[in-house]
């Protein structure tokens, strides 16, 4: 009598998670990999609840695509307090997430979804910065460039930044050519500043466009182009705001 209500007792635990099948004999990155094509395809209430239900089973991944999801408004209204809980939970997961320090590292670093506290963003930058992430690059250069949270150092943007340019960041690369062509942290180069803007444009980068539309007229009046950058940003002058500005992430 006893053993058939221990096996009544384990039948009944299991019809929880027999009523959701799929789900209980799937691995972790097979419901990532169907949430990605759900995203891919628009299909965003699909793309939710696999990366839910992957994120149940312990996959950094599916938790971070759930915050690019509320933090970029992706099928849901933008929800940054959303966002950051979901990139906390990608990185409780998984600690060495290079996307999940690069997300909190944006989080503190913005104050989207919690208090902004430019210590906490630099170290999470720099943790996934050191693994290689390219955007944690270009936001230390940022960080160094404008004195943001840190001792202004042009000499460390520039080495952050062209970490960033090397591996296809737009945005470092557009910094690239603003500093080459102030001569701000390296040496004064007007035609590699130029190019620098001429690869940034190509992939997109309209602010880059911008300043190479001006490019002559500044040269020949001598005006720095950090100075001319800021009539396109608005809230210029202090890091943070220029990144937001600049990704609009």
């Amino acid at each position: 009598m006893k053993q058939k209500i221990l096996l009544i007792a384990f039948i009944v635990g299991l019809l929880p998670q027999l009523a959701n099948a799929q789900w209980f004999w799937e691995s972790a990155e097979s419901l990532f990999e169907q949430g990605m094509k759900y995203l891919k395809s628009k299909d965003y209430n699909n793309a939710i609840t696999y990366f839910s239900e992957s994120g149940k089973k312990g996959n950094a991944k599916a938790y971070n695509a759930l915050g690019n999801m509320y933090i970029k408004g992706m099928g849901v209204n933008k929800n940054y307090t959303q966002a950051y809980n979901y990139f906390v939970s990608a990185y409780n997961t998984n600690a060495n997430s290079r996307a999940a320090n690069y997300w909190l590292g944006y989080c503190y670093y913005t104050g989207f979804g919690t208090n902004q506290n430019l210590n906490k963003a630099y170290q999470f930058f720099k943790t996934a910065a050191d693994k290689g992430h390219p955007r944690s690059n270009r936001y230390l250069g940022i960080m160094y460039y404008f004195g943001d949270g840190l001792p202004k150092n042009y000499n460390n943007a520039v080495y952050y930044f062209n970490i960033a340019a090397n591996d296809g960041d737009v945005i470092a690369q557009m910094f690239m050519g603003v500093c080459y062509y102030d001569g701000t942290g390296v040496v004064k180069d007007s035609n590699l500043g130029r190019s620098y803007l001429e690869k940034s444009a190509k992939q997109g980068n309209r602010l880059a466009s911008e300043l190479l539309n001006n490019y002559e007229s500044w040269w020949r009046k001598g005006y720095k182009m950090i100075d001319g950058l800021a009539d396109y940003i608005p809230y210029f002058g202090t890091g943070w705001r220029i990144g937001q500005a600049l990704v609009g992430e």
